[in-house]
């Protein structure tokens, strides 16, 4: 159920119920934490095979150098067993800590979503361990599976501005806990009047939070009283590459200049134009050229164009995110952090096992193609026409680079995106979708998404997607506000981690305080 919500995030309804098997499992069946442990991780296995099998979608492996078919299942077999195995510990590890530090009381409630949201955080952070790697970025950025994206169709979506997405992991695990303990409490046969409590408990919580997201939602709308933007954002359909040919590299040009021309014969020019990731169109012509493509499709008006490339910087190669104003000048660059194993970087693990199968040669030429070098922080460009804060791809992932960006100014989100190394996969594009809507709630700002191989998106404030382009080749056109009003979450941060974590001690300490009474 909870696997099916987050590549369906329409049947987010499901989440409420979701780790009710799993929890009952532990409040009743569970004899010890050997048990837990067992069960916990069975339960990981099933979520994250689910939630990462989108990896498959990556076959064939063409485009990392990976000719023969055999070779390229292996290899996704190996990274999915290795995600899976890495997330699912964390979910063993839940519960084994939730099967003995439990109390079968209310108290269970808080201390179960408590326990879940902590390991689902060091869970993101062990991700980044097990990917380790030259060019890695060690932290709790990988949110695979995060329940909180299983709210992004729900109603509750804005409450992500007040504690970001684990603030609405923590609501949907609270949920199952109550239901959980009603359940068990009425097949216990136990007091009748202990489980109507919670069951009302639950309704009236369920219909304060949605009075309280709806109030927030339409807060967001009045964030800003600068004047709209227009956008021009692209969306393209190239297949990705191991190594790109002249006759390749000039195809991709020719049809990218054709939508910039398309623009130019708009009568009311757009403010911004947004390319997909990694087209590198703009930093192909020369400053002279363009200029001279950039005048002619602003026609003197102050427009902004945001594009990206691998670039070579100092004997290493970045993906780079630049900012140019009509004349073609550069306004600011931002090299891409959270690079993506396997597909960025070659973790240590991974090159180590391919050596070690006789694959070395493959290893090499990997990192002599596809490996790129890490950036130092994310960058707010600030123009004539706003201040924009822009990522790549992954990193829709991270809640906290888009906070940053939100805290240092950016009024405007942008995040360039390509899937086509997935060659297009409709699930991997429902996830990222979800996080992107996540992202504009937490941080109370629209977010642009330009894409190759995947629809480009317009997310409100609020969350709520407000234009969406089909798969193929185009522009999708849109006006979105300026806000400079920063959330909660943006203030204040993971707020709930601590919280959390607070619940956790005090656990621990009437635990221990229980065994010296006894």
């Amino acid at each position: 159920m909870l696997g099916a919500v987050l590549n369906i995030p329409s049947l987010w309804f499901l989440s409420l119920a979701g780790l009710v098997p799993l929890l009952f499992f532990l409040t009743r069946y569970a004899k010890n934490v050997r048990d837990a442990l067992l069960g916990g991780f069975l339960f990981g296995v099933i979520f994250f095979s689910i939630v990462l099998f989108f990896l498959f979608d990556m076959h064939p492996l063409t485009w990392a150098g990976i000719s023969n078919p055999r070779t390229s299942l292996i290899f996704i077999f190996v990274v999915l067993a290795v995600s899976v195995i890495t997330f699912s510990l964390f979910t063993a590890l839940f519960a084994a800590a939730f099967h003995t530090l439990r109390r079968n009381t209310f108290f269970d409630i808080i201390l179960g979503a408590s326990l879940w949201v902590f390991f689902e955080w060091f869970g993101a952070f062990g991700f980044s361990l097990t990917s380790y790697g030259d060019g890695a970025l060690v932290g709790s950025h990988w949110t695979f599976g995060n329940l909180g994206y299983a709210l992004s169709g729900s109603p509750l979506l804005p409450l992500a501005s007040l504690g970001g997405m684990y603030l609405l992991s923590f609501l949907v695990v609270s949920f199952n806990m109550s239901l959980c303990l009603w359940a068990d409490f009425l097949w216990g046969k136990k007091r009748f009047a202990v489980s109507r409590r919670i069951f009302f408990f639950s309704i009236g919580a369920c219909i304060a939070l949605i009075s309280i997201s709806v109030a927030l939602g339409a807060l967001s709308a009045n964030g800003s009283n600068a004047p709209p933007l227009s956008a021009a954002i692209l969306y393209t359909d190239f297949p990705s590459y191991f190594s790109i040919s002249s006759k390749e590299s000039a195809a991709k040009k020719d049809a990218l200049q054709t939508l910039l021309l398309s623009i130019a014969k708009e009568k009311q020019k757009p403010d911004i134009v947004v390319f997909p990731e990694d087209t590198r169109f703009l930093s192909s012509f020369s400053l002279a050229d363009r200029a001279l493509l950039l005048q002619n499709v602003s026609g003197g008006a102050t427009m902004v164009f945001i594009d990206s490339a691998r670039t070579d910087i100092g004997g290493k190669t970045f993906s780079v995110l630049s900012y140019y104003d009509e004349k073609g000048n550069v306004l600011g660059e931002y090299k891409k952090l959270l690079l993506v194993p396997h597909g960025e970087y070659l973790p240590f693990f991974t090159g180590g096992l391919a050596r070690m199968f006789g694959q070395g040669a493959w290893a090499d030429a990997f990192m002599e193609n596809r490996e790129y070098a890490r950036g130092i922080s994310p960058f707010v460009a600030r123009t004539k026409k706003g201040n924009f804060g822009g990522l790549f791809c992954s990193e829709i992932l991270s809640g906290a680079l888009y906070a940053t960006l939100a805290r240092n100014g950016a009024e405007v989100l942008v995040n360039a995106v390509s899937l086509s190394f997935a060659h297009g996969s409709p699930l991997l594009a429902a996830q990222t979708r979800a996080q992107a809507q996540i992202r504009a709630a937490e941080t109370g700002r629209f977010l642009l998404r330009a894409a190759n191989s995947a629809p480009a998106l317009v997310v409100a404030p609020d969350g709520t997607v407000i234009a969406e382009s089909p798969l193929g080749t185009g522009i999708l056109y849109v006006h979105v506000a300026r806000i400079t009003k920063q959330t909660p979450y943006v203030r204040i941060g993971n707020w709930i981690l601590l919280f959390s974590v607070f619940i956790i001690f005090v656990s621990l300490r009437m635990r221990a305080k229980s065994k010296k009474t006894t």
